[in-house]
């Protein structure tokens, strides 16, 4: 399938898991609710250069380029990868406007229209649990039951 295509009928656990350096990379998220912001923690802590675009978005000191504005395609210039976490009329936005520049996108309303999909992931030390299917609730039921029993 050719990128920026239609959108292919699959679950996101039908993909390839793999972890992904951003280390340095600047990748932009999309949305300032509960999931953007676990986002943006979970980028930080992975070393990337975020960019963070929302009508109001929280001043956290190690974002270094969070910007209080509705989503504009503009944001994504010199992005690597992209995160839509907004309301879904914004999320379309940001996914078309992703695929024309040839970015990887994930969607958190919709993860089959995205690009992939973010894991639950358990780390105890140096071991990284990444937990993925398609269904979001038994994803977290299992997580919750593993996270118990990982020392």
């Amino acid at each position: 399938m050719e990128r920026g295509s239609e959108v292919p009928d699959r679950a996101p656990s039908s993909g390839l898991p793999l972890t992904l350096s951003v280390n340095g990379w600047r990748v932009v998220v999309v949305g300032a609710g509960p999931v953007g912001r676990r986002r943006v923690e979970a980028l930080l802590a992975a070393g990337a250069r975020v960019r963070w675009v929302a009508p109001r978005v929280p001043a956290v000191p190690a974002v270094d380029d969070g910007r209080a504005a509705r989503f504009d395609p503009t944001h994504l210039d010199d992005a690597r990868l992209v995160f839509a976490c907004a309301p879904p009329a914004v999320n379309d936005a940001v996914v078309t406007a992703a695929r024309a520049r040839g970015l990887l996108v994930g969607r958190a309303d919709a993860p089959a229209e995205g690009d992939f999909a973010v894991p639950a992931i358990i780390r105890r030390g140096p071991v990284v649990l990444a937990l993925t299917s398609g269904a979001p609730a038994a994803t977290a039921a299992l997580r919750r039951a593993l996270e118990a029993r990982v020392p």
